[in-house]
């Protein structure tokens, strides 16, 4: 019994190392993603429109349904033109917020998007300035999942934004997320941790194999 013991110990051990060294899940980081509250203040809280005026900006809060689906709120603009994109100031069909990062972390991003009408349309979304998704000129259809990974701030806050067009009938936005996957490089006692834990099971096996 006593060396059964022994023979079980390391690897549950390696395992209870190698689980530890895995982080757990993150909530998102953004503020206000699904633009719950309907039109005017309540829909765009948290986010930066931008003329951030009410309802009547470059990009518009909608009531749950207002869109095909009765469980979703959503972000919409009808931005016309090659400058809602490649434009600059006003003319810029921006919707954005600040996040909170931490330096060396790597992120995720996931949204809902529906492109509701004929073509050009699209949609970018930029992290820290860059473009990191660029939807343009899709179909009309229901609300997609997109999902980037790997965005790796360098900063303790970081711009979320997407630029948007929509000159056929708009585009709609909703359940943006950004959830924190940890350092972009696993530090090195994590590492130390899944070696362990490998190396223990692969011991293990090992004696059982030959025993």
């Amino acid at each position: 019994m006593y060396v059964k013991f022994n023979a079980l110990a390391a690897p549950l051990l390696s395992l209870a190392l190698l689980l530890a060294a895995i982080p757990a899940a993150a909530s998102s980081i953004v503020v206000n993603g699904n633009f719950s509250g309907g039109p005017y203040t309540g829909g765009g809280a948290g986010w930066t429109d931008n003329l951030n005026v009410y309802n009547y900006g470059i990009w518009n809060f909608v009531y749950l349904g207002d869109h095909g689906d009765p469980n979703i709120a959503d972000a919409l603009t009808g931005c016309t033109g090659p400058s809602c994109i490649t434009g600059s100031g006003a003319a810029r069909g921006a919707l954005s917020q600040l996040l909170p990062t931490v330096a060396g972390d790597s992120y995720t991003l996931s949204f809902l998007y529906s492109p509701e009408g004929a073509s050009p349309n699209e949609l970018q979304a930029l992290f820290a300035g860059a473009v990191v998704e660029d939807l343009s000129n899709l179909a009309s259809n229901s609300f997609v999942t997109y999902t980037v990974s790997g965005l790796v701030a360098t900063s303790s806050s970081t711009t979320l934004e997407f630029l948007g067009r929509g000159d056929g009938g708009g585009i709609a936005l909703t359940e943006v997320s950004v959830t924190d996957d940890g350092p972009a490089i696993p530090e090195p006692p994590s590492l130390c941790l899944i070696t362990s834990g490998l190396i223990g099971f692969a011991a293990f096996f090992r004696r059982t194999r030959f025993a």
